[in-house]
């Protein structure tokens, strides 16, 4: 009311307040805060006192105060790649003017979207055909040009939400793309040099992380702990000698059995972090950390197995 009594835009007001722009997902709350560093938007994890999973969202906002979403001008989803984000739908039943800045698709015809990969399905030998239909992979943060693409679109809208931040969110955003890029070369480098770049995958949240650093899976299991059988693990060590594959990834440590599996087929066990939320949990870690973690952890793994010809230094790559 003050700026309409005074002649003045209502942005004049607006670009000099806190604004508070709502994000869900560890990792899509990592790239946003790195955009918005030394801004005057506010970027806030919800639920704010823990990081929750992807699964459990829906049912974690749903019991956040109303007035969270009230107070809030934006939200930032990837409700284009996961049709089951709920942080938009849920916002807006508290606040019909709310924003979504989807970070997933892009409104520019020069700015592309993420590249969108399918979610892989079990394909070895023992494992019973599936007629359930795949849908798009939402993990695309676990790949560095993903997860550039996706700072290029959230910056894009934060510039247009607070105008007066233009100039450090471009700041911002060419600095990660910056660091993203020399990341992504280092370790693109140092993992060309290893001869033999094949993993047997129990988890298919990885296929970006995957795809973007050339390393070939040569098959896929998918299946919860509870549901295997003794002829899985049997299956499983014959597959590992047979293909002689020396590196077997999943997303969390798997039950004994299956480890004892794994070893006796003579792979290594290399446990990666999706980000959903893992090290994101703490909002002190930056997606870089992400990023750095797993392909160190990749490379480590195919080291331990005399699969190396990288450099031995242990170091992260120059930053």
């Amino acid at each position: 009311m003050l700026a309409l009594l005074l002649g003045l835009p209502f942005s004049a007001f607006a670009d000099n307040a806190r604004q508070q722009v709502l994000v869900a997902l560890p990792a899509v709350y990592a790239l946003t805060s790195a955009l918005s560093e030394g801004t005057t938007l506010e970027v806030v994890r919800l639920p704010a006192e823990a990081a929750v999973p992807m699964e459990s969202q829906a049912n974690a906002l749903s019991r956040l105060d109303a007035k969270v979403f009230q107070q809030a001008e934006a939200v930032v989803t990837l409700s284009s790649l996961w049709r089951a984000d709920p942080l938009y739908a849920t916002a807006r039943r508290h606040n019909l003017r709310i924003i979504e800045i989807d970070a997933s698709r892009s409104w520019d015809t020069v700015k592309p979207s993420v590249a969108v990969t399918r979610v892989p399905s079990s394909d070895v030998p023992w494992a019973a055909a599936s007629d359930v239909e795949e849908g798009p992979s939402p993990y695309a943060w676990l790949g560095p040009v993903n997860a550039m693409r996706m700072s290029a679109l959230i910056a894009t809208d934060l510039e247009r939400l607070a105008p007066a931040d233009a100039p450090r969110i471009q700041h911002n955003l060419a600095a990660l793309e910056d660091r993203l890029r020399r990341l992504k070369a280092d370790y693109g480098t140092r993992l060309t040099a290893v001869p033999d770049l094949r993993v047997l995958s129990l988890a298919n949240e990885f296929i970006y992380l995957f795809g973007e650093f050339g390393v070939f899976v040569d098959g896929w299991f998918v299946r919860q702990d509870i549901d295997w059988s003794d002829p899985d693990y049997a299956a499983l060590t014959h597959y590992l000698r047979e293909r002689d594959i020396r590196v077997v990834v999943h997303k969390w440590a798997p039950d004994a059995k299956i480890v004892k599996a794994i070893e006796d087929g003579g792979a290594r066990l290399l446990v990666l972090d999706t980000g959903n939320p893992g090290i994101l949990a703490d909002t002190a870690n930056g997606y870089e950390a992400l990023l750095d973690s797993n392909l160190q952890a990749l490379l480590a793994a195919f080291a331990a197995t005399g699969n190396d010809n990288t450099r031995g230094d242990g170091q992260s790559p120059a930053q």
